[in-house]
């Protein structure tokens, strides 16, 4: 029974680290560089007629669109951590103080 929980944790850990890790790049220039290229190659797919133009938007639309919230959620989880390790942040303070008063 502890090992099963042990793996979970694990399992835990690994998938916060992942959550983070693609939070992390999606944060930075490289990404932003990334995306850029992808949406032009879409249009230049247009322009070059190899895809229907409404037929790119829709696929482009439905992309950018499931992108957004699968972000926003890793986004929520990000803050989630930070506001906890926060809050220990300030326990630890508090109970420095309370020890240095003494």
């Amino acid at each position: 029974m502890v090992n099963e929980v042990r793996g979970g944790d694990n399992l835990h850990i690994k998938l916060r680290e992942t959550v983070f890790s693609i939070t992390r790049w999606v944060g930075s220039p490289p990404s932003v560089a990334v995306h850029t290229v992808a949406f032009i190659a879409c249009f230049l797919a247009v322009a070059g007629g190899f895809v229907e133009l409404d037929r790119m938007l829709l696929v482009l639309t439905t992309i950018v669109s499931l992108e957004a919230i699968i972000l926003a959620i890793f986004v929520l989880i990000s803050q989630n951590r930070t506001a906890k390790i926060d809050d220990l942040r300030e326990e630890i303070h508090l109970q420095l103080n309370l020890i240095s008063e003494r």
